[in-house]
């Protein structure tokens, strides 16, 4: 089989796994392109429709943030309450899931991508073949970051030979299998994948629904954290800010808008959506000892939220993305935080009290900010992570944090939800910080189950 046909048979195979989603034929009947030029390979790289620029949308559900409503709760499919309930056998029975499927065909894709670029003859790789490979590496690296989040333990130097990784596929062959490995293989992979992307892209890029050095160093940044290696932490978050540090100022913005915040704003480095497991409901709302949380003077709390006077409920709507959509990417207000984090880890407490003054002066009515002296705090890593909440509420990334923190044995007390009369559980150390592998991918390809 020559190289043509090799790539038209990958791209075939692609399109039956996702015949439902027939993801290819969102942009102008790629279904029908046979990807061998090097603009035929971005434009499988642009199919932000179907197949890239989302992340996982159990991220929200999964997190302590929002509270559902038990009609809300009904209403919600079956993936979502899983999610929210910190169902001990979450996905056991489920065939397919999305937050797994959608992060695997982008690995996939990226994959095709790689091997077609390797076709290109040496004197064919200019600049946009680098540009192209850079992207195809990142865009596989962070999709294991984010499937990491989900279905493997929580990161532990001491237990991460000893603990399950996932499948980390290289190739678009369909017939390879690839085991779990353990954890820290895995992190490894991802790392060498983010880190030469991070060399191959640019510092400026002209659609957000591309990757930058910046977004590479962004999560590497993360990835650190969970590493609790903050030098290195320390070090990406400020090649990221160096690269890109724009802030939208919350006094310019109207809140009597629907959505005050305008989508592409300024801040963002790298465009993503988080995977709709769930039709948006006004079910899913806030309490009151959430919002309590802003300062009277914080022009967040007006932003972020606003009240349904037909339900007497308080809904988010400050999403990055300008819609009902919510924002899963990357942007500067994390990279703030993540490098405000690593400061305070690192001892700089004067440092990350000023860069997170700084920040806030863009979110507070004009003079009127309530500064944060991490000097002052008894504990300034938990006021980081309050400060963080605030800032990047239904944004993907608390519950990572909530991982660390348990990890660190930062949370003194069960996580509960409460639904109607059914309380949810979730304790420190046990297993459901991990959610099961969905039932459809164990029995096809035979890879171990997260224990329970």
């Amino acid at each position: 089989m020559n190289t043509v046909n090799k790539i038209i048979f990958k791209v075939c195979i692609l399109l039956l796994l996702t015949a439902c989603d027939q993801y290819l034929d969102q942009k102008p009947r790629q279904s029908y392109v046979i990807p061998k030029s090097l603009s035929d390979f971005q434009a499988l790289l642009d199919n932000d429709a179907q197949v890239f620029n989302q992340t996982p949308g159990g991220f929200v559900y999964a997190s302590d943030e929002l509270k559902i409503t038990q009609q809300g709760f009904n209403a919600i499919n079956i993936v979502a309450r899983e999610y929210y309930s910190w169902d001990p056998n979450a996905f056991v029975a489920i065939e397919n899931v999305g937050d797994w499927n959608r992060m695997y065909q982008q690995i996939f894709v990226s994959n095709i991508v790689l091997e077609g670029l390797e076709e290109i003859p040496n004197d064919q790789r200019n600049m946009q073949w680098n540009f192209l490979k850079g992207q195809a590496l990142f865009v596989r690296g962070y999709a294991m970051y984010n499937l990491l989040q989900l279905f493997a333990d929580p990161y532990s130097q001491e237990n991460a030979v000893n603990s399950l990784g996932l499948p980390y596929p290289i190739s678009s062959n369909v017939n390879l299998r690839y085991g779990r490995g353990n954890l820290e293989d895995t992190y490894q992979k991802m790392i060498i994948d983010l880190t030469e992307a991070a060399e191959l892209l640019p510092s400026e890029i002209q659609y957000l629904t591309r990757p930058s050095k910046a977004a590479a160093y962004l999560v590497l940044a993360k990835t650190y954290l969970n590493f609790s290696n903050y030098v290195l932490a320390e070090e990406y978050a400020s090649l990221s800010l160096g690269i890109k540090d724009d802030l939208m100022d919350f006094n310019d913005l109207d809140p009597s808008l629907t959505r005050p915040i305008p989508s592409f704003n300024q801040e963002q480095i790298y465009f993503a959506n988080q995977i709709s497991i769930s039709q948006f409901s006004n079910q899913i709302h806030f309490d009151q000892s959430f919002l309590q949380l802003y300062h009277e003077n914080d022009l967040r709390r007006n932003i972020y939220f606003a009240l349904n006077t037909s339900t007497g409920l308080t809904n988010f709507r400050g999403s990055y993305t300008g819609n009902i959509s919510s924002f899963g990417g990357l942007a500067v207000d994390e990279t703030i935080f993540v490098l405000a984090e690593a400061k305070i880890r690192n001892s700089k407490l004067d440092e990350a009290s000023e860069l997170v003054n700084d920040f806030l002066a863009f979110r507070y009515r004009s003079g009127e900010i309530v500064p944060v002296n991490f000097q002052a705090e008894n504990d300034p890593v938990d006021k980081l992570f309050e400060e963080k909440q605030k800032q990047l509420v239904f944004r993907g990334t608390r519950w990572n944090d909530l991982r660390r923190m348990m990890m660190e044995g930062r949370i003194q007390n069960n996580l509960t939800k409460v639904v109607g009369e059914e309380e949810f559980t979730l304790v420190s150390g046990e297993k459901k910080w991990t959610y099961l592998i969905p039932f459809g991918e164990v029995s096809r390809n035979e890879i171990p189950q997260n224990p329970r």
